[in-house]
């Protein structure tokens, strides 16, 4: 919200100021807040960019991926076989990177634990680090290429896990996705649940 004077000033008001000095200081306040802009915009104050009718496309280098829904694998369906997440993903273009943090709610058995890889466009590189909380301890797994499959335990509940990493994209734009699947098939369930989240930032 644009910063609104509220004078008429009164000669001597704290700290005995007079009024056309108080006036020239709120006006010089309005100047700074003017000059603060949104630079991914064109040069557009940020309410200015908050008032006006623009394109989604405008807040394009930041992505969220929520899911609305329970995803389910076990040895009936794809069991250990990596699949694509329904709905963590991202599109990149060609010699971007980007900074790629996931935040995951997830439920697998002992036997059948959990892994995971990410599926990224030709020659396009992630780097990064996912943990885990499992039975009252942390614990995590480093993950440096995109074809290297990660393994981490499961635990018979819900189990809180976070992964970030560096994509660095080279000449082909395509879909970075997180791919995921029981290391072990086992009839049990394993799950990602409703509410688990990626978030992306173009930082190049």
């Amino acid at each position: 919200m644009a910063y609104a004077k509220v004078g008429p000033w009164a000669n001597g008001a704290p700290p005995a100021l007079s009024a056309t000095n108080l006036d020239q200081i709120e006006t010089q306040y309005d100047q700074v807040l003017a000059d603060i802009v949104h630079t991914d915009l064109g040069g557009v104050t940020t309410d200015q960019h908050h008032a006006q009718s623009h394109d989604v496309s405008d807040h394009s280098d930041i992505i969220l991926a929520i899911k609305a829904a329970d995803e389910t694998v076990n040895s009936g369906s794809t069991g250990s076989t990596l699949q694509n997440d329904d709905d963590l993903l991202f599109a990149v273009g060609v010699n971007e990177e980007w900074l790629v943090e996931v935040f995951l709610l997830r439920n697998t058995g002992a036997t059948p634990d959990w892994k995971f890889q990410w599926s990224v466009p030709a020659s396009c590189t992630i780097d990064g680090e996912c943990t885990e909380h499992v039975g009252g301890s942390w614990g995590g797994e480093a993950f440096s290429e995109a074809a290297a499959v990660a393994i981490i335990d499961g635990g018979g509940a819900d189990i809180p896990t976070s992964m970030w990493g560096i994509v660095r994209v080279a000449g082909t734009a395509g879909n970075v996705q997180l791919q995921w699947a029981q290391n072990t098939a086992d009839a049990g369930d394993t799950k990602v649940l409703r509410g688990s989240m990626l978030v992306a930032r173009r930082i190049s």
